[in-house]
């Protein structure tokens, strides 16, 4: 019953869900559910207050420019669709690990339609995996996705620390494979539809 309460409160209203959610906690700490001790030792864990402090760090960031020329430099020299995807892959995996996968995203899909149709190559058999190498990115550093610092608060009390290289090596790894399967099958499976 509190979930739907939540969400009927959060998605069809429109209002200001940092405002909702504050609204939210302050109705459960009246009723009981929720203990002020409780509502404020979630606001205040290490992979919230991180997580709020890279935003800011992550925006500059993508404000310099420097991630579309290195994006730039990387796909200028492509030739062939399977030459395409392979240094996208790696150029996005890699930038992944240090942005938001979100704005990577939206940064690359525009700059790879015009690429695509400047090269012949179907838009589809590039953009499937662009999704896939910012999900595969995400897990080459602590900070490249807001998932690995909720793994680390939650393991750490257990005894295991996500370092901010942990998992690079494994998803090197995984990225490899991804950059490998998406650039030989790739434009093989996401080939544009015949007209009938």
């Amino acid at each position: 019953a509190n979930l739907l309460c939540v969400f009927i409160l959060l998605v069809p209203q429109g209002l200001p869900a940092e405002m909702m959610l504050l609204f939210i906690g302050a109705i459960c700490c009246f009723f009981g559910i929720l203990q002020p001790k409780e509502l404020f030792a979630g606001c205040a864990s290490d992979a919230v207050v991180t997580l709020a402090l890279l935003f800011p760090i992550m925006r500059a960031m993508g404000d310099t420019g420097v991630p579309e020329r290195f994006i730039g430099c990387v796909l200028g020299m492509a030739n062939g669709p399977r030459s395409l995807i392979f240094r996208m892959f790696f150029a996005v995996a890699l930038l992944s690990g240090f942005f938001n996968n979100t704005p990577i995203v939206v940064m690359m899909v525009p700059l790879l339609q015009s690429l695509c149709l400047r090269q012949g190559v179907p838009c589809q058999a590039v953009l499937m995996p662009l999704s896939f190498a910012a999900q595969a990115g995400g897990s080459l550093t602590k900070m490249g996705s807001s998932i690995n610092f909720v793994a680390d608060a939650v393991f750490q009390p257990y005894g295991y620390k996500i370092g901010f290289f942990t998992l690079t090596l494994g998803c090197c790894f995984i990225c490899f494979l991804g950059a490998a399967y998406c650039s030989l099958l790739g434009p093989k499976i996401l080939k544009p539809a015949e007209p009938s």
